[in-house]
């Protein structure tokens, strides 16, 4: 899976860089600091199925 532009860009900055703070290297990347600390939390087997049976009943009523 390709990497998206945040993911690019959060691995851009260097936590432990001792003359620029993360804050600031956010900043000079466009980044916010929100989307450099945000991890997404994974699915779940149940939420997946319950998505895939939503998408089949849909795909059979679609109106």
């Amino acid at each position: 899976m390709p990497f998206s532009d945040t993911e690019a860009l959060r691995a851009a900055v260097e936590p432990g860089h001792g003359l620029v703070s993360i804050a600031r290297q956010c900043e000079l990347l466009g980044l916010s600091r929100s989307a450099y600390y945000y991890r997404p939390e994974p699915v779940s087997e149940e939420e997946l199925s319950c998505m895939r049976l939503l998408d089949e009943i849909f795909t059979q009523y679609p109106y």
